[in-house]
């Protein structure tokens, strides 16, 4: 139900309020540039539930369930024609998601899968976890997306792979060239950039390390929340485990090479402060 009359932000009062016995919090609420709101609810039953709200808290939709992923942040495209939600879920493992609805009916439009180790690196590659937290979409349309990834905890292994962990040994769960032994509950940091249908542009993984040490100890660097500059640019603000980072990506550039074939060049700048 709504509750309160709708009050006047040169006021400082509450615009409205909507109570729900149903859900134990919202998870993440934005306001639409037409003065909606989407709200992403979350209960025990229900792990991301919508609502839509007009400009004076009655609703539009909703809520509309959906129990294929458990939903951390919602956002808007930027021509308003969908809403999407990031988070994760099985069955399979833990991958990250992207929901997209329709913004004006809620209706599933489509979801997208992300896993730092594909289902092709490998027999056990669903022991890598991959949770996402923060989304924001971009002018072009689409969305930037920021994750986390890394393995949970030993007793989700199997036995042999339990006890090399439970030895403190980094683990072979990535079959591909150029893939490192893991360390369990060692994460890192995923960026997604998806396009206007939710298909996978780029993803890439990255990590915190002291500058010059390369024997320095890996400590966890999940991405949380997603910022896009002005300039094109994408920033995570980062959970380093011993403190919060903020990981800047260089607006992607188009390079030519000598082949006369193009391809998209990402640089990036780590900031790191300690608490």
């Amino acid at each position: 139900m709504n509750e309160g009359a709708p009050g006047s932000l040169n006021e400082g009062m509450a615009l409205f309020t909507y109570l729900s016995s149903s859900y134990i919090t919202c998870k993440s609420a934005k306001t639409t540039h037409s003065g909606e709101t989407v709200a992403l609810l979350y209960s025990e039953e229900s792990n991301a539930a919508l609502i839509k709200l007009d400009g004076g808290g009655a609703v539009s939709w909703g809520p509309v369930t959906h129990d294929n992923i458990e939903g951390t942040d919602v956002a808007g495209s930027y021509d308003g024609s969908e809403f999407a939600v990031t988070g994760h879920g099985g069955p399979t493992g833990i991958a990250g998601k992207l929901l997209r609805v329709d913004s004006s009916t809620g209706n599933l439009i489509g979801i997208t899968e992300f896993r730092s180790v594909p289902e092709g690196a490998g027999p056990n590659y669903q022991y890598v976890y991959n949770e996402c937290w923060g989304i924001q979409p971009l002018p072009q349309g689409g969305y930037a997306l920021a994750c986390g990834t890394g393995i949970e905890e030993c007793s989700m292994l199997t036995k042999q792979l339990r006890r090399q962990c439970n030895q403190g040994r980094a683990l072979e769960l990535d079959n591909r060239d150029g893939a490192v032994p893991r360390p369990v509950e060692i994460r890192q940091s995923v960026i997604v950039l998806v396009d206007h249908l939710g298909e996978v542009i780029w993803q890439r993984v990255d990590q915190w390390s002291e500058t010059g040490n390369t024997q320095s100890t890996p400590h966890s660097s999940a991405a949380e929340y997603t910022i896009i500059g002005t300039d094109g640019s994408i920033a995570t603000v980062n959970d380093e485990g011993t403190g919060v980072g903020l990981l800047k990506l260089v607006a992607p550039t188009q390079v030519t090479t000598t082949q006369g074939t193009t391809s998209t060049s990402v640089s990036m700048h780590i900031y790191f402060c300690e608490t």
